[in-house]
């Protein structure tokens, strides 16, 4: 890319303009399409995902503050299912899943985490696109969640 200022110049011809989100994407290359950003690429790709997401009933449950101390110690041991077999698909750290095992803690979890059970199946995610993808849906819920709780007027320890 050429360093000038104004539109970058690509090398195929094309040049960078703003996109949705303030992205910088390529508007033209040399056959003169236009390309979309990796960003809402991912985006329409994940999208049945994330609106499954959204309809979960636990999650609404939060979002709504309706959730009972019962039903969100049950969510938790939902995500840390979730999480441990995620993070070991994907091949990173289990930062998450470590903190939502603290957070079963708190919540005296009346059961060792090993009894937990445990997402019987992740997909093969054995290219860095398909990681690349899961990784993405899974910071966008984890995204989502802190937009949640800000929103929130407080947790309601129902039983």
């Amino acid at each position: 890319m050429n360093q000038r200022a104004g539109p970058a110049v690509l090398s195929g011809g094309g040049t960078l303009g703003a996109a949705p989100f303030g992205e910088m994407v390529p508007l033209r290359m040399a056959t003169g399409k236009a390309v979309p950003s990796l960003r809402l690429e991912l985006r329409v790709a994940t999208q049945d995902v994330h609106d499954r997401l959204h309809r979960h009933a636990g999650f609404a449950a939060i979002q709504d503050a309706t959730i009972g101390l019962a039903d969100y110690q049950n969510l938790i041991v939902r995500l840390y299912g979730f999480y441990v077999p995620f993070e070991a698909a994907v091949a990173i750290e289990p930062d998450r899943s470590n903190l939502l095992a603290g957070d079963l803690e708190a919540l005296d979890l009346k059961r060792p985490l090993h009894a937990c059970p445990k997402c019987w199946h992740v997909p093969r995610l054995d290219s860095a696109h398909l990681r690349l993808g899961a990784l993405y849906v899974a910071e966008g819920s984890a995204l989502g969640g802190v937009t949640w709780r800000a929103a929130s007027t407080g947790f309601s320890a129902k039983t």
